[in-house]
């Protein structure tokens, strides 16, 4: 079985290709083992707030390309949590049927629910 990296992966990829940066190299300046940074270019573990800032300070990246980087992390969590603590019945309900649902759209369901969600 071949892993596919994530879109963080592919855009960490990015940065090192344009940098000249292998990956140990990119892991020791971060401060993280080469493991840990292949793992999470293909998706395998969590990304943090502080690697994701390690990476931006490492690359001496601009507003726009943090941004892009966070928003890339934020699309390539193996998981996804969420509060609801505080919601309403109605909320819980909905993120309930989405959780037991969201397998079975399909590709033009989903593009219909981004469009609705994105407004």
């Amino acid at each position: 079985m071949t892993t596919k990296a994530t879109p963080f992966g592919r855009l960490i990829r990015k940065f090192r290709i344009d940098h000249g940066v292998v990956l140990k190299d990119m892991a020791a300046g971060v401060g993280v083992s080469t493991a840990y940074a292949s793992a999470i270019e293909l998706g395998n573990k969590k990304i943090n707030e502080d690697f994701v800032n390690k990476v931006s300070s490492y690359f001496k990246l601009n507003a726009a390309a943090i941004e892009e980087l966070k928003n890339a992390a934020e699309v390539s969590q193996p998981h996804l949590k969420i509060d609801l603590a505080s919601a309403e019945d109605l909320d819980r309900e909905l993120a309930v049927s989405f959780a037991r649902k969201y397998h079975d759209l399909t590709e033009e369901n989903k593009m219909k629910l981004m469009k609705l969600l994105e407004g």
